[in-house]
């Protein structure tokens, strides 16, 4: 953890291209994003905070907070990717999952043609928990082929609820789509085997995997920390995710 603490120090000192970017939505207000453009990317990553998506930027419009995609944004951009961090509108600082399901695609495809005007990169999008609804939706939605691909990070797969990743429509999402889970995720709205089944729900991708990984650090908040979170492991995560969307791979039919 030391190790991990350094390393992300180090890499925000060296974030001098970084920008707090206010994107108009076309509804009379702007939704604030995080970018950070780095030389020679080979995609940009848009990350999406699990939760209510409530994203804290401070005085230097910085993300803050323990979500494990808002902790390990540093090291998205150290691997070479352009990072967005997707925040709240101030109309809607709280997402639902109802605003998840039928609004927030429209924030995502503002800020994708904003920035697709700062960089060519290819756009995936990478939520974890409640994120991964948005991913799911902005993807099924995307009828301008705005996004390369997805990733799926501690999904939201609890059944019983309508709108979460096993019941969400992915008939429409053609992308690669890779899912990846920790073995031993306590949350019980995301268990692992669920979020093994709702993987093969992609029948429209030609390029799906799922992964589950083992370690890091137990926490016994388990749907906010520990192995939700990829606590103590979260360059190994990130490297596997970036590596992946680098070169995507099937393991799922």
């Amino acid at each position: 953890m030391k190790q991990f603490l350094a390393l992300l120090l180090s890499i925000l000192a060296m974030a001098a291209q970084a920008d707090l970017l206010q994107v108009p939505t076309g509804r009379g207000d702007t939704v604030p994003v995080y970018w950070d453009k780095v030389e020679g990317a080979t995609a940009t990553v848009f990350l999406f905070n699990g939760g209510n998506g409530f994203v804290t930027f401070n005085k230097n419009g910085m993300p803050r907070g323990k979500n494990f995609l808002i902790r390990t944004y540093p090291l998205f951009a150290e691997k070479k990717v352009n990072v967005v961090v997707v925040g709240t509108r101030d109309a809607v600082p709280q997402m639902s999952d109802e605003y998840r399901s039928y609004e927030h695609p429209a924030d995502v495809r503002a800020i994708a043609k904003v920035i697709q005007g700062l960089s060519d990169a290819p756009i995936w999008l990478v939520g974890t928990s409640r994120g991964t609804v948005s991913v799911v939706v902005a993807a099924n939605k995307d009828t301008e082929k705005l996004y390369a691909g997805i990733v799926l990070t501690s999904s939201f797969v609890e059944p019983k609820n309508p709108l979460t990743v096993v019941r969400q429509n992915v008939d429409n999402i053609r992308v690669p789509v890779f899912v990846y889970h920790h073995a031993d995720d306590g949350c019980r709205a995301a268990k692992p085997s669920d979020a093994e089944w709702a993987a093969s729900r992609f029948k429209n991708s030609d390029i799906k995997s799922f992964v589950k990984v083992t370690g890091g650090e137990f926490d016994s908040d388990v749907c906010n920390s520990g192995h939700h979170s990829f606590l103590g492991m979260e360059d190994r995560a990130v490297t596997d995710i970036v590596n992946w969307i680098n070169h995507p791979t099937a393991n799922i039919k």
